[in-house]
């Protein structure tokens, strides 16, 4: 069944620039996946192609991007990915089982419309 919303749909995205005129973008269904949890990497492309490659996460997805300049990549980086880079302390316990990174590659995005413009109210000249 297809969602009514594209925002109901699995890996949609929506970036949006923080002032009142910025600008939008709709990611929808990704062609694909990359996650990873510490250096192994998992990428998962539409049809259900799985590669799993094992490095830095920064690295290998950068080398895999340069192969599809097409794709644009959209998603989160965790806190507990910068222990790939650097030794830090791990003082929370992993009570989630969320990858460090999941990030969706898109070949297919939109510009939703913008919302109209709120009225500046002035008040009036003085006489």
């Amino acid at each position: 069944m297809q969602p009514s919303r594209p925002q109901e749909a699995p890996g949609y995205c929506l970036l949006r620039g923080a002032g009142p005129h910025s600008w939008r973008r709709e990611f929808l269904r990704p062609a694909g996946l990359f996650t990873s949890r510490g250096t192994s990497c998992r990428f998962t492309w539409e049809g259900d192609t799985t590669r799993e490659v094992v490095g830095d996460p920064f690295r290998v997805l950068d080398t895999t991007l340069k192969g599809y300049p097409h794709l644009v990549a959209a998603g989160y980086w965790s806190y507990e990915l910068g222990r790939v880079l650097e030794r830090l302390p791990s003082r929370a316990a992993r009570d989630l089982d969320l990858p460090d990174c999941y990030i969706g590659l898109y070949d297919r995005w939109q510009v939703p419309p913008a919302p109209l413009p709120r009225p500046i109210l002035r008040p009036a000249p003085k006489a």
